[in-house]
């Protein structure tokens, strides 16, 4: 049975990162809390945060989420061709679909966004005053789990944390 959001449900997604983190709580411990408090709400199996390094316009990816096993400490670089992440960071928009199969990004994006039975995913870019400067990738195993993230039910969450994520010292970062 899925315990994930419908569209007709209510949707209290409230995640205060100053009075819920650690002052010093890095950018993939923030992910983690953040990841865990959306896997109650939605169907995640599978999620990857990236940031942007704006000076190589490159993807590293920071910290992985498999069915509750957080990793941290990843400091991998993203191929850029082809690309489903730069895609979705120079459209700016959430991008979340149901078939995992015909997956359109690298084989590297592939292997950190989907497990071998996900069937929807999703990116959410991480804006900060018009700059992408991270993403958050979840995938599902079920059918059109991240629909209503489309609808920006996200928002004011990624707001905030891509603030911080840009607030980080570059050396935090990378």
């Amino acid at each position: 049975m899925s315990n994930r959001i419908y569209l007709t449900e209510e949707r209290n997604l409230s995640f205060d990162f100053e009075s819920d983190l650690p002052d010093k709580a890095s950018i993939a411990e923030i992910f983690g809390e953040l990841t865990r408090r959306l896997e109650v709400k939605f169907d995640i199996n599978k999620g990857v945060l990236v940031l942007r390094n704006q000076i190589e316009n490159s993807f590293l990816a920071i910290s992985t989420w498999n069915d509750g096993e957080f990793l941290d400490g990843l400091a991998i670089s993203l191929p850029t061709a082809p690309s489903l992440f730069e895609q979705v960071a120079d459209d700016g928009q959430v991008f979340s679909d149901s078939y995992a199969g015909i997956f359109s990004g690298n084989f590297f994006e592939k292997k950190l966004l989907l497990s071998r039975n996900s069937k929807s995913y999703m990116l959410h870019p991480l804006k900060h005053e018009g700059q992408i400067v991270g993403m958050l990738g979840y995938s599902s195993e079920e059918d059109l789990s991240f629909t209503v993230f489309e609808e920006g039910i996200l928002l004011d969450i990624t707001t905030k944390f891509a603030k911080i994520i840009n607030d980080k010292n570059v050396s935090d970062r990378f």
